[in-house]
């Protein structure tokens, strides 16, 4: 699972040069799931929600880590990362409302000075 699709992706943006590499040279034999902006801006992490849940305790090391992380308590943060991590530890078929895209077999052409990148069929 790698992160990015459609724009400028913030990873692509930050080393363009290494993102086109891994793109125009991962094997065939192997799928990417572009995980794109699209994707991580609906779904938010580590809010208040999450924080009042029975799973996170005061002594929870996940929820102490979003709370630093974020400054302080119920705030939250886009999820493109955790749902990066999701599908790829859980795979497809078990995270709601992903799935492989049928008929839409292509490349994701990163241009390596811009981090720009466009889906070609």
């Amino acid at each position: 699972t790698v992160c990015g699709a459609r724009r400028n992706e913030h990873n692509h943006f930050v080393a363009s040069v290494a993102a086109s590499y891994v793109a125009a040279h991962w094997p065939p034999s192997s799928k990417v799931i572009w995980s794109g902006y699209e994707l991580g801006v609906m779904v938010q992490s580590g809010g208040a929600t999450f924080q009042r849940c029975s799973a996170a305790k005061s002594r929870n090391p996940v929820k102490a880590a979003m709370v630093s992380y974020m400054g302080g308590p119920n705030r939250s943060r886009f999820s493109w990362d955790p749902l990066t991590t999701l599908v790829a530890a859980r795979g497809v078929e078990h995270v709601p409302s992903v799935a492989f895209c049928e008929g839409c077999d292509g490349v994701n052409l990163i241009d390596a000075k811009t981090g720009e990148n466009r889906w070609v069929a």
